[in-house]
């Protein structure tokens, strides 16, 4: 089985820990490894070869963590402009044609042993059908795609509802979070591209025969590491932004699901980062007198101490922090971007590179 592993990002949902061109995925968020890492190791045991769709600017970073492997042959498929999902999967279902595909995203929490358990079950039913994996719904996100299934049958597929449909649904027996991976033949996914986006499924088609002309019918020279394919600006920029949910998994019949019961978090935003870490469990942090106030510090070397401080956010890492106010209510502080009121100390986007030997700061 061949894995997918879509690792785009912008690198604005968790800043300042994440960057620009450093995107959540990559991160060390409290364990051995980055999330990216993680989902290397958790899909060894049932893949062969692994296929890295991810930013071009992210290349560099994507090698240096895979030296983390030995012995693992890895692909990267390097986007010069990322257009959604649909596009990448559509494009990945003509390159390897005839293999089962294992689709997961990079930026997954996952813990406990029913992963394996879902894997394999999907495996048997992914015949002729796309199987997602669900999630116990816990609350009426918004964020989510929502499964209603009658056994293993998907009935309908919900991108994101509304938060009026959300707190209808979310309750119900037959009611699954989407948590964005599938398992499938590629040629299913390429048929149901076909059936319910045409145009892009031919795009796609089109893109890997212009790949094979421009190899020039290239072959692989053994490596672990094969040489990367680029999807070129010129290719993409007359494309919209569209992900599979909406281009395919809304509207098909052929979906199945599994149910996944393990620890799952899709680290979305602050609020699924703290989930993940675990509240009021950060180092070198005191809290005095605080009220629906967080502290995230990466930080060994400093010490943050938050003083009768009401809705508000402080981020620290080795290189910035900053200093948010929270809209009251609080449900959700993954926007804090666009709400900082203060940023204080160094590490701009700007100020770091990105290399496949390590970090360069540049002036």
């Amino acid at each position: 089985m061949k894995c997918i592993i879509l690792a785009g990002g912008s690198g604005d949902r968790l800043w300042p820990l994440s960057r620009k061109n450093y995107p959540k995925q990559f991160l060390n968020l409290g364990g051995e490894n980055s999330l990216f890492q993680e989902t290397i190791i958790r899909n060894m045991p049932f893949c062969d070869e692994f296929y890295i769709v991810t930013n071009a600017d992210y290349a560099m970073v994507v090698e240096g963590q895979m030296r983390r492997f030995q012995g693992i042959m890895y692909h990267m498929i390097l986007e010069d402009e990322a257009k959604g999902t649909a596009p990448a999967l559509a494009f990945m279902a003509h390159l390897l044609e005839e293999e089962e595909l294992l689709i997961v995203p990079a930026d997954l929490y996952i813990q406990g042993d029913g992963y394996s358990d879902a894997v394999y079950q999907a495996k048997e039913m992914a015949k002729d059908q796309i199987v997602l994996f669900g999630i116990r719904a816990e609350e009426p996100s918004t964020i989510f795609g929502y499964i209603r299934y009658d056994g293993n049958h998907v009935k309908r597929f919900i991108e994101k509802p509304s938060a009026s449909l959300a707190g209808k649904i979310f309750s119900d027996d037959d009611i699954f979070w989407n948590s964005g991976m599938l398992l499938c033949r590629s040629h299913v996914l390429q048929e149901e591209l076909h059936r319910y986006a045409c145009g892009l499924d031919q795009w796609a088609k089109t893109v890997k025969q212009k790949l094979d002309q421009k190899r020039g019918g290239r072959q692989d020279n053994g490596d672990r590491r094969r040489e990367p394919l680029r999807i070129g600006r010129e290719w993409t920029k007359d494309l919209s932004r569209l992900h599979i949910e909406k281009a395919l998994l809304e509207q098909s019949d052929h979906l199945a699901v599994v149910p996944l019961r393990s620890s799952w978090v899709d680290i979305s935003n602050f609020d699924t980062y703290e989930k993940m870490k675990g509240k009021g469990r950060e180092d070198n942090v005191i809290l005095s007198a605080c009220e629906n106030t967080s502290v995230l510090n990466t930080s060994q070397r400093q010490l943050i101490v938050a003083n009768r401080l009401k809705d508000v956010i402080v981020i620290g890492t080795r290189i910035s922090r900053a200093l948010s106010l929270l809209p009251p209510p609080r449900n959700s502080i993954g926007n804090i971007l666009t709400r900082a009121l203060w940023f204080i100390g160094a590490g701009e986007p700007g100020r770091l590179s990105y290399r496949s030997r390590g970090i360069a700061f540049v002036s």
